[in-house]
């Protein structure tokens, strides 16, 4: 029987294949080398914008922005404003008030109660009866007070000190000088210190809401009517320390001041005014 044509291809088949791996059994294959590096290739394109509206949680942190890349001239006018803050964010609000403004030390003044300002004590006379003032240009000595009566007694007067204290601050009187002439050995010449709350009674005696701060003499005391200057000018005299007394805005800071005659024709003494010192701080 006469062989066919396909047994025929099916054993060349068998047999390319088997030289084939004879073939391959019998090569030597070496190792890979070691070439230059290839460049790198182009950045691929940018991804699409994200969406409006939507946030990007982690996208932009503190190492995202560059120091000093956001100032107030990149920043328009009104940007940012109550309704750009979330009102879920606490805010600490730190109030300023005047405990914040401290004085190094307190301020210190002083202040001239002229004596031309002063009126005469007691009820119901003239203010200025038998009270003479004496002033520049008519006697370089002035500002001063003198008594026109002859007759001996004593002769008081009041005199305001009306301090400016601040609004809301301390102000404490810290002492006190007064001005006088005495050119005489029978009169003398006195000022008293006192503070009285304002709307309250003061009859000068204990128990009253005044109260004497302290009290100076031309001379030694309240008699010592033999005193008179060395000199024929003005004088001043300061009065006795006294503790630091604090004035509020109810206080009604005053002297009373007096000229005493110890007898008829008492010759010429005057009172010259007093000069307070005194400190302000804050509340």
């Amino acid at each position: 029987m006469k062989p066919s044509n396909n047994g025929r291809s099916v054993g060349s088949r068998a047999f390319g294949i088997l030289a084939l791996v004879a073939i391959l059994v019998g090569c030597t294959v070496q190792a890979k080398g070691t070439g230059p590096v290839g460049p790198t290739g182009a950045t691929g394109p940018a991804g699409p914008q994200g969406v409006p509206g939507v946030p990007c949680a982690g996208c932009v942190d503190s190492t995202s922005i560059a120091a000093g890349a956001i100032s107030s001239a990149k920043i328009a006018s009104g940007t940012i404003s109550g309704a750009n803050i979330d009102p879920t964010t606490s805010l600490t609000v730190n109030s300023v008030t005047s405990s914040d403004f401290v004085f190094s030390s307190p301020v210190a003044g002083a202040y001239i109660a002229l004596p031309t300002t002063c009126h005469r004590g007691g009820g119901g006379g003239a203010p200025l009866v038998d009270a003479s003032a004496i002033d520049y240009p008519g006697n370089v000595y002035g500002p001063s007070l003198g008594i026109t009566n002859t007759a001996a007694g004593n002769y008081d007067f009041f005199c305001a000190i009306p301090l400016p204290i601040p609004p809301g601050a301390t102000l404490t009187l810290t002492g006190a000088t007064m001005g006088y002439y005495d050119r005489s050995t029978n009169c003398l010449v006195s000022a008293e210190l006192r503070t009285k709350t304002f709307g309250t009674s003061d009859n000068f005696t204990a128990g009253s809401t005044g109260v004497s701060i302290a009290t100076v003499y031309d001379g030694a005391n309240a008699t010592d009517f033999a005193f008179m200057s060395a000199t024929d000018s003005p004088q001043t005299k300061a009065f006795p320390a006294f503790t630091p007394v604090a004035i509020s805005n109810s206080t009604i800071l005053f002297v009373r001041a007096a000229i005493n005659f110890t007898a008829a024709g008492g010759g010429d003494c005057r009172y010259s005014g007093t000069r307070i010192t005194y400190t302000i701080d804050r509340p």
